[in-house]
């Protein structure tokens, strides 16, 4: 029943997949700069605190990334987002500093 999940419970399943897998995840999904602009995003929507580590902490980019390959609909709109956050930033990177 998902009413027993806790974002606790939730990133401690994570946790028990194999690293060797997040890490293939990783190099696989590399991408252009923007993956700072990805990780900056995900960690203002779920930041670390209370002892529980951001979101990027714990694979949520090379998540998404893979999501955004799995799903090229879906990869397109974030694709757009993550362009629109840095076109109408001061500089190329600044929202992800």
């Amino acid at each position: 029943m998902l009413s027993n999940w806790t974002r606790r419970n939730f990133l401690g399943a994570g946790i028990a997949a194999p690293p060797v897998l997040i890490t293939s995840i990783e190099a696989a999904t590399k991408t252009d700069g923007k993956n700072a602009t990805l990780r900056a995003v995900i960690d203002e929507i779920i930041p670390a605190g209370g002892g529980m580590p951001a979101v990027s902490e714990v694979g949520g980019v090379a998540y998404i990334q893979k999501l955004m390959i799995d799903e090229p609909a879906m990869g397109r709109v974030i694709e757009e987002c993550l362009t629109t956050l840095n076109g109408s930033a001061s500089s190329p990177d600044a929202f992800s500093k």
